[in-house]
């Protein structure tokens, strides 16, 4: 039995009901980049059924919101659109994207912190937060009167500023900064308290925006102030990890918690649900509890977490902590830059892992990129003419054999051969990729094919195949086959070999300066929609079409241009184009 299918119709087993969140995740720019003038902004989403909606925020507003039906349906894709920077103020900015599927469920990206720099010298580049060292007084300290609390924040590029927390609030009183901006002494009337327990912990922010944080420091008041039995609720400390880190694998979260009396029961919250409960009523003179819990972070799903701590001392008062926000991110998928991160695409195909995406800067990279198993997305960042992978005379430029899916896509190459046999420039065969908005091609040319495409519900879409002797050639397929422009084929424009059957049917394609259609057997079906022996008129040396080319908004009518048209036929058209 066949079966058709396109990646508008993603193929669910019967019965399995989609329980992950979407997941989305920031393309470009890179994490903590200084920004100036207009930046592409680039955000991917992958859902197991279909995303509904997409709402991207900038500095906690709204700025996008994207129904995803036209990228692959809804269920994966790329959402790319410009940013003025010049129209917000030069300092941190931050983004955030939140997408719903169809069945309600959130998933949330992390955070994009970037630095916009549009009239101010470029900052250097410093990653490295202040360091705080309590100086006085000492961890558990007895105190009463006015006493100083001291401690230094040192920074390798200066301190900007800095905020004082008692027992999890801001302590606007508390304030005093020295003049060689490296030792502090913030006075502290403790007669203005109440008698009982405190933590007191300091964040500090250097003038790159990077923020450290001290220790918490519990110490005790004692004024002699006459009180009711026991009125003071127990004061918490946060000691490990840091607030809003992202957290892997397994962690240890460390707090403390002291009483005046005596400590009845702690419970850590986790999203506001108990999650670890510690029962301390049945020892004696426990005023003190150490906190220690194991996370094992794997064992819950990517996302957003707040954990906080709740004591109750024997008289019945509730002490609390600060909230501690944290993301746990095991499946992360990340964004590689070549040469960035590595000099060529292949180290950074060895070092990737699947899920991640291999951003290709500008230039021409001579290799044969071999993908093997790994179902990680290449894609370049100005395009198809300015990005070239160039085999040379090697056995491919592109191999993709891995058995990946449709969540691969190979997007905006130009991949070049400079040889004179049958061999092909990119091969597929047992995996299902999309190949966008590609050129390929043969210098002047060659006895070179083009794609071949074997056992696969491969997506090849909106690309160029030019100077070539066979442009692709096509074996048991189920995929998609559209919008692709087929110049200065020397032999036959497709070829197919199939032991039985073909499925696919190439439609909404343009054909032009060609000796044979078909060759191989004549079981291949074209679709009604393609266009033949008309001259694309391309611009100048681009291979971007003219006004009134008879590729422009000719190509498949439920798949759009970026710009709200009809997609185009050829390597600038489609949801993918640059």
């Amino acid at each position: 039995m066949s079966i058709g299918c396109n990646d508008l119709d993603r193929l669910v087993a019967p019965g399995v009901e989609d329980k992950d969140p979407p997941s989305v995740w920031w393309s470009a720019p890179k994490a903590g980049a200084t920004l100036a003038d207009t930046v592409t902004i680039s955000l991917q989403f992958f859902d197991d059924s279909k995303i509904d909606t997409i709402k991207i925020f900038k500095d906690g507003g709204v700025v996008k919101h994207i129904i995803p039906q036209d990228y692959n349906g809804g269920t994966d894709g790329t959402v790319e659109f410009k940013w003025n920077t010049n129209l917000d103020s030069d300092g941190v900015h931050i983004w955030e994207a939140r997408a719903w599927d169809v069945t309600g469920k959130i998933g949330q990206s992390l955070s994009l912190l970037v630095r916009v720099n549009n009239n101010e010298e470029p900052p250097s580049e410093d990653k490295t937060p202040p360091v705080i060292v309590w100086k006085a007084p000492e961890q558990g300290a007895v105190l009463t009167g006015t006493i100083g609390l001291s401690f230094d924040a040192l920074d390798n590029v200066g301190i900007d500023s800095f905020r004082i927390f008692r027992n999890g609030i801001t302590a606007p009183e508390l304030l005093f900064r020295s003049q060689d901006n490296t030792s502090f002494t913030i006075p502290w009337i403790t007669k203005n308290d109440l008698d009982g327990n405190y933590t007191i912990f300091v964040r500090a922010w250097d003038e790159s925006g990077n923020m450290g944080r001290s220790l918490s420091l519990l110490v005790r008041v004692r004024n002699g102030v006459e009180l009711p039995p026991d009125v003071t609720p127990p004061v918490i400390a946060w000691l490990s990890p840091t607030p809003m880190d992202t957290l892997a694998s397994g962690v240890q979260l460390r707090f403390d918690v002291m009483d005046v009396s005596r400590l009845d029961s702690v419970h850590v919250l986790l999203n506001g649900q108990i999650w670890q409960n510690y029962d301390l009523s049945g020892i004696i003179e426990q005023n003190f509890f150490d906190g220690d819990v194991e996370w094992q972070t794997d064992e819950f799903v990517d996302g957003s977490y707040i954990i906080q701590v709740k004591a109750w001392d024997t008289y019945g008062n509730i002490g609390l902590s600060e909230v501690i926000w944290f993301a746990i991110w095991n499946i992360r998928p990340r964004t590689i830059w070549v040469p960035d991160d590595y000099k060529t695409i292949m180290d950074a195909v060895w070092e990737s892992k699947d899920g991640d995406t291999i951003m290709v800067r500008a230039g021409t990279y001579f290799e044969w990129v071999q993908m093997f198993d790994k179902n990680v997305s290449l894609i370049s960042e100005s395009g198809p003419e300015a990005t070239i992978i160039d085999g040379r005379s090697g056995d491919l430029c592109l191999s993709v054999t891995g058995g990946q899916d449709t969540t691969m896509i190979v997007r905006g190459f130009t991949f070049v051969r400079d040889v004179d046999n049958d061999s092909n420039i990119i091969s597929i065969y047992g995996s299902s990729p999309k190949i966008v908005n590609n050129i390929i091609k043969a210098p002047n040319f060659r006895q070179v094919k083009g794609l071949y495409s074997g056992e696969t519900i491969a997506i090849i879409r909106n690309n160029l195949f030019i100077f070539l002797s066979i442009g692709a050639s096509i074996s048991h397929n189920w995929g998609d086959f559209t919008n692709n422009m087929f110049v200065n084929i020397s032999r036959f424009v497709i070829w197919n070999s199939p032991v039985f059957g073909q499925p696919l049917i190439p439609d909404y394609n343009l054909f032009w300066d060609y000796n044979d259609l078909i060759g191989g057997s004549d079981e291949i079906t074209i679709g009604e929609h393609n266009i033949y022996d008309s001259e694309p008129f391309f611009v100048g040396d681009s291979y971007r079409l003219r006004n009134g080319s008879s590729g422009i908004d000719q190509g498949r009518p439920d798949l759009l241009d970026p710009n709200g048209s009809r997609s185009d036929i050829g390597v600038h058209g489609g949801p993918y184009a640059y």
